[in-house]
């Protein structure tokens, strides 16, 4: 059995240790995606819940009677849109 030395020891705990923060990380970003994930809708799920047709939910958006945003900026004309889950629900009221 090879013996481990003081300085192979210490590289070893320092591993375990970035490991830890790694697995801690996934976790807080797995947390904040589940949040988001229930802040928010797809058009699609929105325009069930309003029994609306999807092109009815985007003209909406468009009008500003919906809030929803687009997760990576904005920046791409064709890019989905997310629905605030608050914005759909209140139209209920």
């Amino acid at each position: 059995m090879m013996e481990i030395n003081t300085g192979n020891k210490l590289i070893l705990e320092k591993i375990d240790g970035i490991e830890g923060k790694i697995d801690r990380m996934f976790q807080l970003l797995n947390k904040k995606q589940k949040q988001n994930e229930s802040e928010y809708v797809t058009v699609a799920e929105a325009a069930v819940m309003l029994r609306r047709s999807e092109i009815t939910i985007r003209r909406l958006i468009k009008e500003g009677k919906i809030k929803a945003i687009k997760p990576n900026g904005g920046t791409n004309k064709h890019e989905r849109f997310l629905v605030e889950r608050k914005s759909v629900e209140s139209i209920f009221k």
